[in-house]
């Protein structure tokens, strides 16, 4: 068995920033014994220029330096660092209470005075790059939560919940500024038949298809979310209607084309050897007067766009014939009282 090894650590790198040459050289090279990467600056204005550039893991500032002091430095510092945690520690001649309190009130997260021994220097510096290797890998982690709440881990497309934030938020600007919305329903056909003869795996890849083809063809405005099981919704803002209403015979103009290209590009072969049909259904709000619309119930101030309302066009489809390989539009109007 051929045994693969850990990647090494990265060196951190620490900023240095005192104006006495033998003081900077001193902590420079005991950093740099203990394997740490150092780079040395001469007074605050550049410890502040190298600092919020990035890439820095810890700022050991001398107090009282030219151009800026260490006190004022560690305070742009710190607020130019927002969310992100940059461990500061001051260096000082001045050892009195009130000194250390000031240095600790303005962030800086450490205090050593001089002289100081090299075994407490490295300790302290030591201790903060635990808090901030604990600190980024919290950070990260709440991150890689945020993105699975709101992503559907099978075909990494936006997922339920996420769905009924941004339809509302869509709604809602669509209210204001009078721009037409529209949610089109994807519906893969007879996809318990794949999964019954082929198995679940074989399933599995051909939604993560179908939401690799969904996902291509949109734009950047543009939301997809997986629904449930084989149903995938778009949500398409500013979408123009360009065709007239539903009713009529009429179709819903840009919006309708968009729908039938995305179930076109949905539909055929699969790379997984599986041809497959997608039916679907489009609902339309233009803002006070709608048509083709289900998303949007104007119950009322407050009232919450649900997408089950939003995807009736989706049932009507069923309703017609089989619905196979069919689009559907579901009109409904909608103004100061719906008719």
């Amino acid at each position: 068995m051929v045994q693969v090894d850990d990647p090494p650590e990265s060196k951190p790198l620490i900023l240095v920033a005192d104006d006495e040459p033998t003081t900077r050289g001193f902590v420079a090279s005991v950093l740099r014994r203990n394997n740490m990467l150092v780079e040395e600056v001469e007074d605050g204005q550049k410890a502040v220029e190298r600092a919020t550039r990035g890439d820095v893991d810890l700022v050991v500032l001398d107090a009282v330096m030219p151009r800026l002091g260490g006190f004022e430095a560690c305070r742009i510092i710190k607020a130019a660092s927002g969310s992100h945690f940059l461990p500061i520690i001051l260096v000082t001649i001045q050892n009195d209470t009130s000194s250390r309190v000031a240095g600790l009130r303005i962030g800086a997260d450490d205090y050593i005075g001089k002289p100081f021994d090299e075994r407490e220097l490295m300790a302290r510096v030591r201790s903060l790059l635990r808090v901030k290797k604990m600190h980024d890998d919290l950070t990260e982690a709440k991150r890689a939560l945020e993105e699975l709440a709101v992503h559907d881990e099978l075909t990494g497309l936006h997922n339920f919940r996420y769905l009924r934030t941004r339809l509302e938020d869509e709604f809602r600007r669509s209210m204001r500024y009078r721009d037409p919305l529209t949610c089109v329903m994807i519906d893969v056909d007879h996809f318990k038949k794949v999964n019954d003869q082929h198995g679940h795996a074989v399933g599995d890849a051909v939604l993560v298809e179908v939401a690799r083809r969904l996902r291509a063809g949109v734009r950047e405005v543009d939301a997809v979310a997986r629904y449930g099981g084989e149903e995938f919704l778009l949500l398409l803002p500013s979408t123009p209607s360009e065709g007239g209403g539903v009713g009529g015979g009429a179709h819903p103009g840009s919006s309708w084309r968009d729908a039938h290209r995305r179930r076109r590009a949905v539909a055929g072969r699969h790379r997984v050897g599986r041809r497959s049909h997608c039916a679907g259904g489009v609902a339309r709000y233009e803002g006070r007067t709608s048509q083709g619309c289900g998303c949007c119930p104007v119950q009322g101030q407050g009232e919450r766009a649900q997408p089950s309302v939003c995807v009736r066009g989706e049932a009507y489809g069923r309703r017609s014939g089989d619905g196979i390989g069919r689009l559907s539009a579901h009109e409904r109007r909608f103004g100061a009282r719906a008719r």
